[in-house]
C-alpha cells in the first residue's frame, strides 16, 4: 500500500512578515511535532520565512493559531504576537468577546 502524501500548499509568502523569497520560506508546525496533539494537517502548519522561524523558536514571536478567512494566498489568517502586539486583536475580541 502506498504511503499517503501530505498536503502542503505551495510556498508563496511568509504568513508573518510577507517575505516572498521562496528559498527563505519554511513550513512550521504550530503545535510542535513532539506534542501528542500535533498533526501533519494543513491546519497545524504555517509558512514562515527563516527570520521569523528563528524568532518563533527564540520566543520573540508567539503563534496562537489560525482563523479561516478569504485573505490570500492561503485563505486564512495566522494569529501571532510579535513585540508584544497581536496582529489580530480585533478578530480575537470579536470572536471570543
Amino acid at each position: 500500500m502506498a504511503k499517503k502524501k501530505k498536503y502542503r500548499p505551495k510556498k508563496i509568502c511568509c504568513e508573518i512578515c510577507g517575505e516572498s523569497n521562496v528559498r527563505a520560506l519554511h513550513y512550521h508546525h504550530i503545535v510542535e511535532r513532539c506534542k501528542v496533539e500535533s498533526t501533519e494537517n494543513w491546519d497545524n502548519i504555517t509558512v514562515i520565512c527563516a527570520n521569523c522561524h528563528n524568532l518563533v523558536h527564540a520566543n520573540e514571536i508567539k503563534i496562537f493559531g489560525l482563523f479561516p478567512a478569504t485573505k490570500l494566498p492561503y485563505n486564512r489568517i495566522l494569529v501571532f504576537r510579535k513585540n508584544g502586539v497581536c496582529n489580530a486583536q480585533e478578530l480575537i475580541d470579536e470572536t471570543y468577546g
